[in-house]
Order: structure tokens, then C-alpha cells, then sequence
């Protein structure tokens, strides 16, 4: 199935009510309550439905479904390998949702024959679990921030200012602390009517939160849902953390690289089995290749060496197939490794960075990936990738774009 970005969901958000069936025997058992709202489905059961549990789920992936003639139905909403959910616009054979009981996923599965209730309700405490829900539920201009909108972000960051070494703690309760040049100071999500939130569609810094106390503030502003700087009240200086990936890839340093470094000839087979699949992110602009507001982006890395990335519907596909061409060529795979980064030099993080590049002809134009792969002490993760579309002839760039992946 072709993949599609979040922002395909939108359409479908709401509340569905459902009939619960026995996978095996296909009798009906009873029935509850489905709710999409951003890249989160919360599934209720009725209190008569046997064996029913309330369960939360946070979409992956999504896909767009077709009919047997190619033609679009609607969207699949990827939970993990066993779950997924069906929505269907126009309904198809009676159904605007079918699939897997959240709950009880190898045994049940549910069907809606009705349209959703009206608009999925604000998200409940708790709800702001990744960047994408955050992004989904902020809103465009600023507005009171709810106690736990940094709940995406809690952790411990370090980083770099002007001056040498910085911090930030943030609690998933909406406290933060920050220390600065010098200066450490503290602020609460806590209904103070400083305390704000805003998702800006701009081509660079694009959410802003303001955790504010009595007399100190703490200011978080992100450059597309992966870099973020943090101001303090009355410093005239700024922090530059990373955000942690929830998904760490499995790279052990301590046995072998994660990649071979090659100048070229680097194959599907160089690649190592924690890179295939698809992970989902956020589209960065460029100063040449500005963007005009927030769009998700999906990078998928196949078996056989195929590297696809859709930045917000532009689509740029190449293959790590061995190419030893020249630059000209179009057709060249390699590999890097490097202590230098755009990550290392935003953040002050110490380890490793790993660039794989695919590059393949496309009638007169190349094509080209770059992801990198960065190490740390603290979490192994892709940092970003970069695709461009350049004219094989010339070597001119004309379409390029960047994705950052925060979880």
C-alpha cells in the first residue's frame, strides 16, 4: 500500500460506534466506542460487552486503501503487526470503520456502519504522548497551554549556548527547569496566564511553548519537531538541545560499525536490519527550499535497498544498489562516518554520525538520499534525512527537502 502521511487522518477524526465480533466464530458480542483524535485511537467498550478492556493505541503508519480497481477508499491506520484500524470515506459495503479489537487484537476484531459523531473531543490528560499529537491539538496562534502539552518532551536534555555547557529538565506534569550562562530558573504549566502554547506553520522555528513562574519563565521553541532552543527570562543567550528518539535503533558500537564506510559501491546488503522499515517524521525547510507551513514526512528503507521518502507529498525514491558511478553519473552509493553533524554542532552531543547515500537516475534528473545515522551515549537514532532532485546534466539542484524524526 502506498504510505500516506498523518495529516491523511484528519479527515476521519472522531467518535465511532462499533460492534465487537469473535474472530473465530464471527458472532457478535457486543459494543463500544471508538475514538480517533490526532495519531491517537482510544477505544471504550460497553460496560455488557464480555471480556471488554479500554485501550489506547498511537498510530504509526498510515496507508491508503484502494478497491479491487486501484481506486481510493480510505486510509489504514497502522498500530503495530497485529493491529490496525479501517476508515472508509465514502463507506464502503456499509462500513466507515473496520479492524482490530485495540484490546484484544488475536482474537476480536470491530466494524462501524455509522459515520463519526461529530469532531473528536480535546485530548485527555496524557494525550500529548508524541510530536504529532502535540502538533495535531496546538493551537495557530497562542493560547493557553494545558498543564500537560510538554508531556511529548519530559526528560533531561544537554546541550550547548554561546557560553559553554546548558540544561533542561521537563516533567511530564508541565514543571521545567533550565539552567543557562550562569542562571537556572524554573516554570510550571499551571493555568498562569503567561503559561502559552502555538504551532506555527513557518519554514523554520514552528512550536513554541512558555512554561512561566512568579518572576522567571522558561521558553521552548522548536525547529520541525526535532531541534529545539530554550530561553530563559532576561538571558540574552539561547540553548540548543536535541529531542530523544522514542524508537532507539539498535546499533552496537562496541561489536561492529553500523555501517561499512564506503566512497562507493555501498549495496542492500551493506545495510544493516534495524534500518529497514518506515519511521515517520517532520518536514524541515531550507533557506533555498523554504516551506510554507508543518507537513509530516515518511522515510521507508526495503530489503532489497530501496530508500522512498514522502516529504509532505513530494516523493523522492533511490537505491542503495552498489552504483560506483561519478557525481554525473547519476548513480552512486556510498557511506560516511564522521564526529561532525548537524546534530553534534546544535547540541555539544559527542559520538558518532553515519551518512548512507543513495543516488539513482530518473530519465534526465538523479535522485538522491542522504540519512544520517546518529550515536550517542545517551540513544542510537536517524537524526534526518536530506533528498534532493538535482539535473543529471548540470548537477543543479531544484527540488530538495530535509525530514527530522523526533519519535
Amino acid at each position: 500500500m502506498k504510505t500516506l502521511t498523518l495529516a491523511a487522518l484528519s479527515p476521519y477524526a472522531g467518535r465511532y460506534a462499533v460492534r465487537v465480533y469473535d474472530g473465530t466464530t464471527f458472532s457478535e458480542l457486543g459494543g463500544a466506542t471508538l475514538t480517533l483524535a490526532g495519531d491517537v485511537l482510544a477505544y471504550t467498550p460497553d460496560a455488557s460487552l464480555p471480556g471488554g478492556a479500554a485501550a489506547t493505541a498511537t498510530v504509526t503508519a498510515v496507508c491508503q486503501n484502494t478497491d479491487m480497481a486501484g481506486q481510493p477508499i480510505g486510509v489504514v491506520a497502522v498500530v503495530d503487526a497485529q493491529r490496525h484500524v479501517d476508515f472508509f470515506s465514502p463507506p464502503f459495503s456499509g462500513l466507515y470503520t473496520s479492524g482490530t479489537d485495540l484490546a484484544n487484537p488475536s482474537g476480536r476484531y470491530m466494524q462501524g456502519t455509522t459515520p463519526a459523531a461529530g469532531a473528536a473531543p480535546a485530548p485527555v490528560p496524557g494525550a500529548y504522548s508524541t510530536y504529532a499529537a502535540f502538533a495535531a491539538a496546538a493551537p495557530t496562534t497562542r493560547a493557553q497551554a494545558p498543564n500537560d502539552a510538554l508531556a511529548w518532551l519530559a526528560g533531561t536534555y544537554y546541550g550547548r549556548s554561546s557560553t559553554g555547557a546548558c540544561s533542561v529538565s521537563i516533567n511530564a506534569n508541565g514543571s521545567v527547569s533550565a539552567t543557562l550562562s550562569g542562571s537556572t530558573q524554573t516554570g510550571a504549566l499551571d493555568g498562569e496566564s503567561k503559561d502559552t502554547w502555538v504551532q506555527l506553520p513557518s519554514n523554520a522555528m514552528n512550536f513554541g511553548v512558555v512554561a512561566a513562574g512568579a518572576a522567571q519563565a522558561v521558553s521552548l521553541t522548536g525547529y520541525a519537531g526535532r531541534l529545539v532552543l530554550v530561553e530563559l527570562a532576561g538571558v540574552l543567550d539561547k540553548c540548543a538541545i536535541a529531542v530523544k528518539s522514542v524508537a532507539p535503533l539498535s546499533m552496537d558500537l562496541a561489536s561492529t560499525p553500523p555501517l561499512p564506510v564506503k566512497s562507493t559501491g555501498l549495496a542492500a546488503g551493506d545495510l544493516p536490519g534495524w534500518l529497514v522499515g518506515s519511521r515517520s517524521g517532520q518536514v524541515a525547510g531550507t533557506l533555498l527550499y523554504p516551506q510554507a507551513g508543518t507537513a509530516s514526512c515518511t522515510l521507508s528503507v526495503g530489503a532489497d535497498g530501496t530508500a522512498r521518502l514522502d516529504a509532505g507529498g513530494r516523493v523522492y525514491t533511490a537505491v542503495f544498489d552498489g552504483g560506483t558511478g561519478n557525481a554525473t553519473s547519476g548513480n552512486r552509493d556510498a557511506s560516511t562516518a564522521s564526529r561532525a553533524s548537524a546534530y553534534a554542532a546544535l547540541t555539544g552531543a559527542s559520538g558518532w554520525a553515519w551518512t548512507a547515500t543513495a543516488q539513482s537516475a530518473s530519465g534526465s534528473d538523479t535522485v538522491q538520499l542522504d540519512i544520517e545515522l546518529v550515536h550517542t551515549a545517551e540513544r542510537s537514532q536517524v537524526s534526518y534525512v536530506t533528498a534532493q532532485t538535482k539535473t543529471t546534466a548540470t548537477g543543479v539542484t531544484r527540488q530538495l527537502d530535509a525530514c527530522y524524526f523526533p519519535n
